[in-house]
C-alpha cells in the first residue's frame, strides 16, 4: 500500500496542469517571446494565455511575472 501511493505522489510531482489566464488589454506578440511555450490570442479588449504549470509555485511565478509587467489578471482557470 506505501508503494502505492508513493507512486500516485509520484505521478502527481510530474503531472502537468493547463490553466487559462486572462488579461485586460490587447498585447502584442513580446509577451509570447517572454513567456515562453505559452500560447497568446488576443482580441476584443482581451488577451487570453494558456499553458502548461508544475505546480501551484509555478503558477504564482507566472502571475507574479504579469503583474510585473503592469497587465490585471481579469480571470486564471484550471482547464
Amino acid at each position: 500500500m506505501v508503494r502505492s501511493a508513493q507512486r500516485i505522489l509520484a505521478a502527481d510531482m510530474t503531472a502537468t496542469h493547463t490553466y487559462r489566464i486572462v488579461v485586460d488589454g490587447e498585447v502584442g506578440g513580446w509577451l509570447g517571446r517572454y513567456l515562453g511555450d505559452a500560447t497568446i490570442d488576443a482580441g476584443n479588449g482581451i488577451t487570453t494565455i494558456g499553458g502548461s504549470v508544475r505546480d501551484p509555485n509555478e503558477l504564482r511565478a507566472l502571475t507574479e511575472k504579469l503583474c510585473d509587467l503592469g497587465l490585471e489578471i481579469a480571470s486564471a482557470t484550471l482547464l
